[in-house]
């Protein structure tokens, strides 16, 4: 019979395999992150736009896009019917 020399060295199909595995872990490590931390990265990425705007548009524009972004919070909020939200809509109101 032929020698078949058995090559240790990976295929391409594990290499791919292994990247696939990688990529997934990575992503679930980074959803696991967001979770516990929602707060810490919304708040870090809504101040980081701020600043941008703020050097950009200066201060009474930034204001202006503030106003109509709690707006059109709040009103996506009333629609999706959120009861938190709605909660706090009351309370402002009355």
């Amino acid at each position: 019979m032929e020698d078949i020399k058995k090559s240790k060295d990976p295929s391409m199909v594990d290499v791919e395999m292994r990247k696939l595995d990688i990529r997934e872990k990575n992503k679930a490590t980074l959803l696991k992150f967001y979770r516990t931390n929602k707060g810490k990265v919304n708040s870090l990425i809504i101040s980081f736009l701020t600043l941008v705007c703020l050097f950009n548009f200066g201060f009474f524009k930034t204001l202006g896009i503030w106003v109509v972004m709690i707006i059109g919070y709040l009103v996506g909020a009333y629609f999706d019917k959120d009861v938190r939200v709605l909660q706090v809509i009351r309370k402002i109101l009355n």
